[in-house]
């Protein structure tokens, strides 16, 4: 029988029992009135016809009720003894639910502090890279061509006249120099260029160029009107047309800004920048036009149709790391 059922019974055997008593044997104990000094007739009647009832009301009640409260006693006491037990049994394990929860803590402890370290270690980290992010962007980047770098220099070369067929007798190419004095220029390209309201455009690669002068020519791949049409007129012919839409024939030379890009062997990339400068009256004088509006032309200050100057040269964009195409 463990605690709660003792207990349950106890509480409920003490209340019937002491009802029963106090309704049987108590109420008829209490004592009479002094002034009627004898017994109602009824009683008396009873008692004289039933003398075992008087004994079992006068003595075997009274000892019912004195065991009824010795069990309750009992009852009570081994409810307590179990109680008392069981509430060490309780102890005893609180105690190591005590421990457990200790130690869960101090674990529980340990993990937010490293977690607390590790974020302030993150925080530090991404502080420190845009520090560093910062610090590369205020910095300037390195342009700058070396002499071990190749540098393509950008001549006109004039075709006309030379024993060739009779389209290229019209044409001029570019021809593309290395000047550097190491590396080989690979993939080198002019961009598309405007003329007025025309547009030359290239679409072809020579084979690399090796530094120190050596040099390849690439010849422009087509010539669109201003709609986009293709223009059958040759580089001298929109150049002329170009200077002559200004309406100012006093005006010795027309340039436009051309750029071309190249690789070393390495993938950096450079490019280079110059004037396209075009001279109407040495055209005009190579077509057998001997006059202009400025007067006689009998030789040209610099003897050519077309020059270019102002070469200036960058690294556009270097190469992290090297990548063999070949692979």
């Amino acid at each position: 029988m463990d605690s709660t059922k003792a207990s349950n019974f106890s509480n409920i055997g003490t209340f019937v029992l002491t009802g029963i008593i106090l309704i049987f044997m108590v109420i008829p104990l209490l004592p009479k009135d002094d002034n009627d000094p004898k017994p109602a007739p009824a009683q008396q009647q009873m008692a004289e016809s039933h003398p075992r009832r008087a004994v079992v009301t006068a003595w075997v009640m009274p000892s019912v009720l004195a065991l009824a409260l010795v069990a309750a006693a009992v009852l009570n006491a081994v409810a307590a003894s179990k109680r008392h037990r069981e509430d060490e049994v309780i102890g005893e394990n609180g105690n190591e639910n005590d421990t457990d929860y200790k130690e869960l803590f101090v674990q529980e402890n340990d993990a937010r502090n490293k977690y607390q370290e590790q974020f302030v270690l993150a925080r530090e980290e991404r502080d420190r890279l845009r520090k560093e992010l910062e610090e590369l962007k205020a910095q300037k980047p390195d342009t700058s061509v070396k002499d071990s770098d190749p540098q393509i220099e950008i001549k006109v070369a004039d075709l006309r006249g030379r024993t060739m067929s009779q389209e290229a007798k019209q044409q001029a190419c570019f021809d593309l120099i290395n000047r550097g004095k190491q590396a080989p220029a690979t993939l080198a390209c002019i961009e598309d260029f405007k003329v007025g309201n025309f547009q030359v455009a290239f679409r072809d690669f020579p084979p690399p160029i090796r530094a120190f002068g050596n040099h390849d020519s690439i010849y422009p791949a087509y010539i669109n009107n201003a709609d986009g049409t293709e223009c059958k007129w040759h580089l001298f012919s929109i150049f002329y047309t170009a200077w002559q839409e200004l309406n100012n024939p006093k005006l010795y030379e027309y340039a436009v800004s051309i750029k071309a890009t190249y690789q070393d062997d390495a993938r950096n990339l450079f490019e280079v920048r110059c004037d396209l400068v075009f001279y109407p009256h040495e055209f005009l004088s190579h077509m057998g036009q001997r006059t202009t509006a400025i007067g006689p032309i009998t030789s040209g200050t610099t003897g050519v149709i077309f020059e270019t100057r102002n070469h200036k040269y960058r690294r556009v964009a270097p190469a992290v790391i090297p990548i063999d195409w070949r692979d």
